[in-house]
C-alpha cells in the first residue's frame, strides 16, 4: 500500500487528504480523533507518530473500497506544506550538475554539504504560476527531492538521520542566473534574490511517508520544459545524501517537524545550454515514487516607477 498525504481545495477552503491509485478522499474526519477541527499538515507533523497509523487506515479504506473518494484528477492541489518552518536547499549537489556547470564535485573528505535558507514565502502550489520579474530573462529550472521532517533531530549521525524523516516531496528550486549578484560579495549569488523570491518555490504534489521510500538514493529525477525531457537522472548521483545532509543540519542547528529540506539538482539545467524560462513555459518534475510537479510560466507585468 502506498500513498500520499494532500493538501487540496475544498468547498470551504483548504483540506487535507490521502491520495491512493489516484483517488483522493477527504482526512479531516481520520484525523479528528486526534486533532479535532480542520487539521493542518503542520498539525499532522507535530504528531507524525499517532497520525500516521489513522491516514494509513484511510488509504488501506480507499484502496479496498470501504471509503470512496473522487479522483485527484477532479481537485485542486494545494502546496502539501505551504509554510514550512524551515525550508533548506543543498547548492551544488549532484556529480553530473557540477561537472555540466564546469566545476568539480566537493570533496567529502574536507568539505561539509553547503545548505542554505530561504524564505518561506516562496512556497507556492502545484498549478501555480512561476511569476519572472521584469528583467531577469535568465531563470532556470531545477527539479529536487525534498525531505519533509516529522520528529525533532538533534546530533544524528548518517546511519540515524532518516528516522526524523516524515516523508518526502518534490520541491522546484527556480533560480534566477543572472541579475542577482552584487559586487559587495565578491559577485557571489544572492541566494534571496535569485531563489527565494515569492513562488519561486513550488512543492508537491504530496508527501509520501517515508517507509515507501525505502532508500531515497535510488529514485529516478526527470523534468520536462514544454514536454522535451531536460533532466533525467537519478538521486544516486547526489554528492551528499540525503542522511548525511539531515545529519549535518541536526548536528549544527537541530531539526524540528515542518523542516524541508531540498537536497539539490541534477544535470539538466538550462544555464550551460544557454535556454532560460519564458513566458508560456510549462514545467514538470517527476521523481519515482512520489510524482509529478507541474506549473506554467509567467512573465510579470513591470510596475511604471
Amino acid at each position: 500500500m502506498t500513498f500520499g498525504i494532500i493538501r487540496y481545495e475544498g468547498e470551504e477552503g483548504p483540506r487535507l487528504g490521502v491520495q491512493a491509485d489516484g483517488v483522493v478522499a477527504d482526512a479531516v474526519g481520520a484525523l479528528a480523533p486526534l486533532l479535532g477541527g480542520t487539521p493542518s499538515m503542520q498539525a499532522v507533523l507535530d504528531w507524525w507518530d499517532e497520525a500516521l497509523p489513522l491516514l494509513e487506515r484511510l488509504a488501506d479504506d480507499v484502496l479496498s473500497g470501504r471509503v470512496h473518494g473522487e479522483p485527484v484528477t477532479s481537485v485542486r492541489l494545494l502546496s502539501p506544506l505551504p509554510r514550512p518552518v524551515n525550508l533548506f536547499c543543498a547548492f551544488a549537489n549532484y556529480t553530473d550538475h557540477m561537472r555540466e556547470m564546469g566545476g568539480e564535485p566537493a570533496d567529502k573528505s574536507v568539505e561539509d554539504p553547503f545548505l542554505f535558507m530561504v524564505p518561506v514565502t516562496a512556497v507556492t502550489d502545484p498549478g501555480a504560476p512561476i511569476i519572472l520579474p521584469p528583467g531577469m530573462d535568465r531563470t532556470d529550472w531545477e527539479g529536487e527531492l525534498a525531505a519533509v521532517i516529522g520528529r525533532d533531530g538533534r546530533d544524528l549521525g548518517p546511519d540515524q538521520a532518516l528516522s526524523c524523516v516524515a516523508g518526502y516531496t518534490i520541491v522546484h528550486d527556480v533560480s534566477i542566473r543572472g541579475g542577482a549578484r552584487r559586487g559587495a560579495n565578491g559577485g557571489r549569488p544572492d541566494f534571496v534574490a535569485s531563489k527565494g523570491r515569492s513562488g519561486f518555490k513550488p512543492m508537491g504534489p504530496a508527501i509520501v511517508p517515508a517507509r515507501f521510500i525505502p532508500d531515497p538514493q535510488a529514485l529516478a529525477i526527470r523534468t520536462w520544459v514544454n514536454g522535451v525531457l531536460k533532466q533525467d537522472s537519478s538521486t544516486a548521483r547526489m554528492i551528499f545524501t540525503a542522511a548525511e545532509q539531515v545529519s549535518f543540519l541536526s548536528r549544527i542547528i537541530g531539526l524540528t517537524p515542518g523542516d524541508v529540506i531540498a537536497t539539490g539538482t541534477p544535470a539538466g539545467v538550462g544555464m550551460p545550454r544557454g535556454e532560460f524560462l519564458k513566458a508560456g513555459d510549462t514545467v514538470e518534475i517527476e521523481i519515482e515514487g512520489i510524482g509529478r510537479l507541474r506549473n506554467p510560466v509567467v512573465q510579470q507585468v513591470a510596475v511604471p516607477t
